[in-house]
């Protein structure tokens, strides 16, 4: 099987990294070719992060880059190009999305694959049993398959048939922990692991740690530059850093082995770091950026077990709460998960057992959330006066959500006189029917260069052709 994988990291010397959806689309693809599989893997910004991972991708997979241009009219059309004709070349028999496609490379792959009849999972996150149930009605129409990430009480009861549900990526031994612990003289303690990869996790668990006044606490900072991380760890009294240990970040087992022997996780609050650490029974403390994943997103009996601050000083309520965690045993946290792991084969699996051709029943899911195959039809038949035009298939995600309308990707495939034709569109939903009307007017600026297809007054619909993602409010 060929298998066409597409994600994006942020990272460097400086600011936050966000290498979240690289390292889960890694793992799937590690695992893909521990199967024997052929795998091609696309990642924008991936020079901005290594470590022994992706080294040992590049030794296995085939990864792939191809020309861009500013997504906008002539450049957008371009861009579609480019993705369809990588695409052909890797002639993939699934292509897997790192993340539900906002914009980018994930997007344009998205659409290419949809337009090209190649089948296409999309990798995400369940942050409640709500929000799963909720992803499949937005985004599933565009997919063959969803594969959602979280602890089993993050599951949706009711999952549609192309759902699969998995805990977090994690392969995981304790005992190589253990030994690893031992090793550095920090066995036989109450472990604090510090995934101090941004210097505000790291302020913060050096913070906390000069306040816990516990003599039986032991704390692992994973830093990857830890020479800068001990220096400055230095101004920590005597006491506590004898009981600190810094060290590079580890492989897989060993990484996730520390975290389930520990007793608490300082890191950030986002999500991938948080689901981990709830899945492997260890409560967390995470540091907030503005923006970034809040704990009241995941079910109330989880937050018990997770705090959250965007403070790099711990408060008095910090520390209160590190206390009551460093206290708790794994047991006191079967209600979040089940304890099943092996995310990473069962997905392997899923995609293995998928159908070769593209599932049905995305144009009735479209329909579903009003763009029905007969709107699809009146607004695109006009263009073909004359000839017979038939809808083959309806998909669709959504795309930008405000407080007057949201704004789905669709992609239509169809036959004009039997030659089959692909578009993308855009399909809004207003809330108002002054905001269709304000959007209306906009759109019929002869210098926005937009082409309408139809309108709905009585729907507060519209649906135009698709310029280009800069044309779209940016994303927050």
């Amino acid at each position: 099987m060929r298998v066409f994988i597409v994600a994006y990291c942020f990272g460097g010397a400086t600011g936050q990294t966000l290498i979240g959806v690289y390292k889960r689309a890694l793992r799937v693809g590690h695992a893909l070719c521990a199967r024997g599989h052929d795998v091609f893997f696309s990642c924008t910004g991936r020079e901005n992060y290594r470590d022994d991972m992706t080294e040992r991708a590049e030794q296995r997979m085939k990864f792939l880059d191809w020309p861009w241009a500013r997504s906008l009219h002539e450049g957008a059309e371009y861009n579609r190009q480019q993705t369809l004709a990588a695409l052909r070349r890797a002639a993939p028999d699934v292509v897997v999305i790192g993340e539900a496609p906002l914009a980018g490379s994930l997007l344009e792959v998205t659409l290419a694959a949809a337009e090209l009849g190649v089948p296409v999972v999309c990798l995400d996150n369940a942050y409640s049993p709500y929000s799963a149930a909720g992803f499949c009605v937005l985004h599933g129409s565009m997919y063959d398959g969803v594969v959602l990430t979280g602890p089993s009480s993050f599951y949706t009861s009711r999952p549609p048939d192309f759902l699969l549900q998995v805990p977090p990526y994690i392969d995981s031994s304790q005992d190589e922990a253990r030994a690893f612990l031992e090793e550095r003289g920090l066995g036989g303690r109450r472990v604090i692991t510090v995934l101090a990869y941004d210097e505000s996790v790291e302020a913060l668990g050096a913070s906390l740690l000069a306040k816990l006044q516990r003599d039986d606490v032991a704390a692992v900072f994973i830093s990857h530059r830890p020479d800068t991380c001990r220096r400055r760890l230095e101004t920590l009294p005597a006491a506590v850093r004898d009981r600190v240990g810094v060290i590079q970040p580890l492989d897989d087992r060993r990484h996730f082995g520390l975290l389930q022997e520990s007793r608490l996780v300082i890191g950030k609050c986002a999500f991938m770091q948080v689901s981990e650490c709830l899945s492997l029974r260890t409560p967390i403390i995470g540091f907030h950026f503005q923006g970034d994943f809040h704990l009241n997103f995941i079910p109330g009996k989880c937050r018990r077990f997770a705090h959250m601050t965007s403070d790099t000083a711990a408060d008095e309520r910090t520390v209160a709460r590190a206390r009551r965690f460093l206290d708790l045993t794994p047991a006191d946290m079967r209600v979040v998960h089940d304890g099943r792991l092996g995310a990473a084969d069962r997905t392997v699996t899923f995609l293995e057992e998928l159908p070769k051709t593209p599932r049905t029943g995305t144009t009735a899911e479209c329909a579903a959330l009003g763009l029905s195959r007969e709107l699809m039809l009146k607004a695109i038949a006009p263009a073909y006066a004359g000839s017979d035009v038939e809808i083959v298939a309806v998909r669709m995600s959504s795309l930008r959500q405000s407080k007057r309308q949201r704004v789905f990707t669709v992609l239509c495939r169809y036959t004009v006189d039997g030659q089959p034709e692909a578009r993308r569109l855009w399909f809004r939903r207003f809330k108002r029917r002054r905001d269709l009307e304000g959007e209306l007017a906009l759109a019929f600026d002869p210098e926005a260069r937009r082409t309408v297809l139809h309108h709905s007054v009585r729907d507060r619909t519209l649906i135009e052709q698709d310029v280009g993602e800069d044309a779209l409010p940016p994303l927050k």
